[in-house]
């Protein structure tokens, strides 16, 4: 599957969305639905600033990460959006309410009960441990590539796609004093020979 920011994002744990002086709670509370359905939670920092983003972002973000879910984790989830036309149809008001209230609640560590409230669309989650997805700012975003060359030993080939894809999407790329591990080093010099441009470093 083609690499994309969000993907990249969500592989190292996070959502890295621009603010755009929006409140779309009403659209992350949808897009955090969906994310429930595969095991995977926005934490209270990230759904806030998410809800931040314009509409077109939060939609771009929702289609991209659910589609490389199913793609990653296959036949192990029966996936059915609670909303297929996202983002033209979204939660009802009430519903965002009572889901909001949810989420606070679980947020705060305590027991999360839906089944205690009444929903106009039914919402049935699994109790499970989900996995967090941390808010990222453009800085922690463009350190992914940093961390990733600083590493002293063979990356996973997952890594070394993401490292290609930083080359070769045009990031600004934020160096280390060195890249230690010598087939780390060839993967870039090699990835921005194949550019064939010049590069923004820092």
């Amino acid at each position: 599957m083609e690499l994309k920011r969000n993907i990249i994002s969500l592989q190292k744990g996070l959502v890295c969305p621009p603010n755009d002086g929006m409140d779309n709670r009403i659209a992350v509370s949808t897009v955090q639905a969906h994310l429930m359905q595969w095991g995977y939670m926005l934490d209270q920092d990230s759904f806030t600033e998410l809800s931040k983003s314009d509409l077109s972002f939060i939609h771009t973000f929702n289609d991209e990460v659910i589609s490389y879910l199913k793609v990653v984790m296959g036949g192990k989830r029966n996936y059915q959006p609670l909303y297929k036309n996202f983002p033209e149809e979204v939660m009802a008001k009430s519903d965002s309410e009572l889901f909001w209230n949810a989420m606070i609640h679980y947020w705060s560590q305590g027991t999360w009960e839906p089944s205690t409230v009444t929903y106009e669309k039914p919402i049935q989650f699994e109790t499970v441990k989900y996995t967090m997805i941390k808010y990222g700012t453009a800085e922690r975003f463009a350190n992914i590539f940093k961390d990733l060359v600083s590493i002293n030993t063979s990356l996973m080939p997952q890594d070394l796609d993401i490292v290609k894809w930083f080359v070769k999407s045009g990031e600004t790329l934020v160096f280390p004093a060195s890249i230690p591990f010598k087939e780390t080093l060839c993967t870039v010099l090699g990835a921005i020979i194949e550019t064939g441009k010049e590069l923004e470093f820092i």
